[in-house]
């Protein structure tokens, strides 16, 4: 049976809940990155800064999030955050309760966010500074810190050190369960939980070590499905 990964850490929620990937230095991406996930937000109760993939410490690093109410009161607001204290948020969406794939791409070398819902790209945040620090720190789906965390399911997620282009965040969102390979430094599916951790199928095996994360059956969202 294939799984969901079912965060539940938000203000009020009283526990962190996330998985932990290590500080390996594949994902010490200081250049042009993407991130892309399926995932299924619930609305919590009071405003939150819900950390979806989160690599920061001390000013270095970068993080993917979604912020309620931080544009549109009840609305999850798509954020990309990076080192030096830039947050770019957006009018990208997520509707609560739908399965939804969700991207962030950094062209480092334009100086651009690019942030897609559902295959499109909703908006672009033209910025000057373009710069990473490097530092060696955690990688975590989730927030180790309740209130800061996911509220709501992860059903894949996939880390690049390079541009996605439309077409390929387009195939990563119809095959979930078999993304692109080229860059990918972190990839976890449905189908990669075993012996109790979150299987990382890139090269890197930065498996994931879960903290307060319920594993819920669930169909595959798209491609196979086997039991494990």
């Amino acid at each position: 049976m294939s799984r969901c990964a079912d965060f539940n850490s938000w203000v009020g929620s009283g526990a962190p809940s996330y998985t932990n990937h290590g500080s390996g230095a594949n994902l010490d991406i200081t250049g042009s990155l993407s991130i892309d996930a399926w995932v299924r937000l619930r609305q919590p109760s009071v405003d939150g800064d819900y950390q979806i993939f989160y690599r920061s410490s001390a000013g270095n690093g970068y993080t993917f999030k979604a912020d309620r109410n931080l544009v549109v009161a009840g609305k999850n607001t798509l954020c990309f955050s990076k080192s030096g204290g830039n947050s770019y948020p957006t009018l990208a969406f997520v509707v609560n309760g739908a399965l939804t794939h969700i991207a962030v791409v950094w062209n480092s070398v334009a100086g651009d966010v690019l942030f897609y819902v559902n295959g499109v790209l909703v908006q672009t945040v033209h910025e000057v500074t373009a710069i990473v620090s490097p530092g060696v720190i955690n990688s975590y789906i989730g927030h180790v810190t309740a209130g800061s965390g996911i509220n709501g399911c992860v059903y894949s997620l996939n880390v690049y050190n390079r541009v996605l282009s439309l077409a390929e965040i387009n195939y990563n969102m119809q095959h979930p369960a078999d993304a692109i390979r080229r860059g990918r430094q972190l990839g976890v599916t449905q189908e990669s939980w075993v012996g109790g951790v979150w299987k990382d199928l890139s090269p890197n095996a930065y498996d994931g070590t879960p903290t307060g994360v319920v594993l819920s059956p669930y169909n595959n969202i798209a491609g196979r499905n086997v039991s494990l």
